[in-house]
């Protein structure tokens, strides 16, 4: 199992990534790797607050 998780601006800030040459590497390196079944989530959330 793979978990990521990462923290974006905005969803054009995703987009941008998405579109990045790192993750377009990702995307040959895992089929390469045969990781084909992914779950990914957005959730909206703000800073939290420490305690």
């Amino acid at each position: 199992m793979i978990h990521v998780s990462e923290s974006w601006r905005d969803r054009e800030a995703l987009a941008a990534h998405g579109k990045s040459a790192h993750m377009q590497a990702w995307v040959t390196e895992r089929a390469v790797l045969n990781l084909t079944d992914r779950n990914i989530r957005v959730y909206e959330t703000d800073e939290g607050t420490a305690i």
